[in-house]
């Protein structure tokens, strides 16, 4: 009687090879010839381009390697780098994390290309410390992606001419994380925007003068789930914001967390 080795089996393969490092999949896929094709998509699951401002540049793969299994890749970084556009296009492509210094030596177009090359794109996060301004066309391409569902900024202070194009990205997705980021300071009232699809939104690490233009857009999120809101000290838009939710402002709310000092903070 023949007998089969669970690990020929791929759903229990697949459950033993994510459990392993990166480094250890790579060295598994080298061994051995016949587990070549099951390692494969998980080795090239995620990649990583360019490199940041402190600690070693990670080399990334080689452009051939790159093109050749671009079907596998879902995650996608890119710090201070850039690819050829003729390799840009990841048909799986689900995560992009990238920051925004690449335009310092490219042209403004080329984020925008990203996007419309990758139209599967649910999840995006910006960084943009490095510049000062951006411009609208940006924020409409990534608001017209399909499936954008998850937006995270980092460092990213909009212009004043792009505010209601950084705002209506916002009102397309389900979750939001705003970190270190300068809130606009044109009311969203007047713009006429909500955000009725909003579920989660973390706002953290962001300027403290801000606080009553962070609770007017927390207060534009009408069926909010879950909210993460730091706040450094006692203020009064922070007393307000606690005052409201035990009023029912917002009746999905299940779960607010408030970090710092204040009259009224903690878990609903």
């Amino acid at each position: 009687m023949s007998t089969i080795s669970s690990l020929e089996i791929p759903e229990i393969f697949n459950l033993v090879a994510n459990h392993l490092e990166r480094r250890q999949v790579v060295t598994c896929l080298q061994v051995c010839k016949a587990w070549h094709n099951l390692l494969l998509p998980i080795v090239w699951h995620s990649v990583v381009l360019g490199g940041y401002r402190k600690g070693p540049t990670p080399k990334g793969p080689p452009k051939a390697a790159l093109n050749r299994h671009r079907q596998f890749i879902s995650r996608l970084e890119m710090h201070c780098t850039h690819m050829d556009l003729n390799i840009a296009t990841f048909p799986n492509l689900r995560t992009l994390v990238f920051t925004l210094c690449i335009w310092r030596s490219l042209s403004k177009e080329y984020p925008m290309e990203l996007f419309t090359l990758n139209p599967s794109l649910v999840d995006v996060t910006i960084s943009g410390e490095f510049l000062p301004v951006i411009e609208g066309e940006f924020w409409k391409a990534m608001s017209d992606l399909p499936q954008l569902r998850i937006f995270r900024v980092h460092s990213l202070p909009p212009g004043i001419d792009e505010i209601e194009a950084f705002w209506n990205v916002c009102s397309k997705v389900e979750e939001a994380s705003f970190w270190e980021t300068k809130f606009p300071k044109t009311p969203i009232q007047s713009l006429e925007l909500s955000f009725p699809r909003m579920r989660k939104l973390e706002i953290e690490a962001c300027d403290a003068d801000d606080y009553k233009e962070q609770l007017e857009f927390v207060r534009c999120c009408p069926d909010l789930e879950e909210l993460l809101w730091t706040a450094d000290r006692a203020h009064t838009e922070v007393d307000k914001f606690s005052i409201e939710v035990k009023q029912g402002k917002w009746p999905r709310l299940g779960k607010y967390e408030i970090r710092g000092k204040s009259k009224f903070c903690g878990v609903q």
